[in-house]
């Protein structure tokens, strides 16, 4: 009889035990689960987080990206317009031409007007002395017109032959050797050819048609008077 209580007082402690390990065990489950969700409630923090930082960053890039192209298009429309060098002429067309391309991307959002205004006014403070023309006011207003730059470029090469061939012509008059004469003049149709090949390169067939007729009208003008030279 002695030796059943003291199994059943043995057996009782051990049930306690188990029951006390079993609750020990629940609770720390329940620490570490807290642990968890708390790291877990971080992470997504920081994930967020930083999402945030790089949507900001996108909003800011994107504007700032498009302001340096509309940067560059200003400049280059402005060499466009000025310069007597066909090949400076060539190489900016090509240029603004592919800055139109990418600015069309940005034309519908809501800062673009906004991106307009801060470049033509970083333009002013950068180049002083050059005022901005129509033309490249235009071009940032309305990128996806790339009828219209074609137009201006065709504009543009028949004017820089233009300058071109009058320096020479100025050259010509102080000139005293007939063979130099020669020379120049060749250089005139060597550059109203050229300017030609560049004009067949387009798409814009009643301009393009009317410049190249233009030009080729001029080459037995400048060839009478190779003949007349004396």
């Amino acid at each position: 009889m002695e030796g059943f209580f003291i199994f059943l007082i043995i057996f009782t402690l051990i049930t306690l035990l188990i029951v006390l390990l079993v609750i020990w065990i629940k609770m720390i489950k329940k620490h570490l689960n807290k642990k968890k969700q708390i790291v877990i409630k971080k992470e997504k923090s920081n994930c967020i987080e930083q999402l945030d930082n790089v949507k900001y960053i996108e909003h800011r890039k994107k504007p700032m990206d498009a302001q340096g192209k509309m940067f560059q298009l200003l400049e280059s429309l402005h060499l466009i317009i000025t310069t007597k060098n066909r090949d400076i002429l060539t190489a900016r067309y090509s240029l603004a031409k592919e800055l139109l391309f990418r600015l069309r991307i940005f034309k519908n959002t809501s800062w673009y007007n906004q991106c307009i205004s801060d470049t033509m006014e970083e333009y002013k403070q950068m180049y002083y002395d050059k005022s901005i023309r129509q033309e490249q006011v235009y071009f940032l207003k309305y990128p996806d017109d790339l009828n219209m730059l074609e137009d201006l470029y065709i504009k543009q090469l028949t004017r820089c032959f233009s300058e071109y061939a009058q320096m020479h012509e100025d050259a010509i008059i102080n000139m005293v050797q007939k063979n130099a004469k020669v020379k120049r003049y060749k250089k005139i149709i060597t550059s109203i050819q050229e300017t030609i090949e560049d004009l067949e390169l387009l798409e814009n067939s009643t301009t393009q048609t009317e410049a190249i007729n233009q030009l080729q009208d001029f080459i037995p003008k400048v060839e009478s008077k190779i003949k007349n030279i004396k």
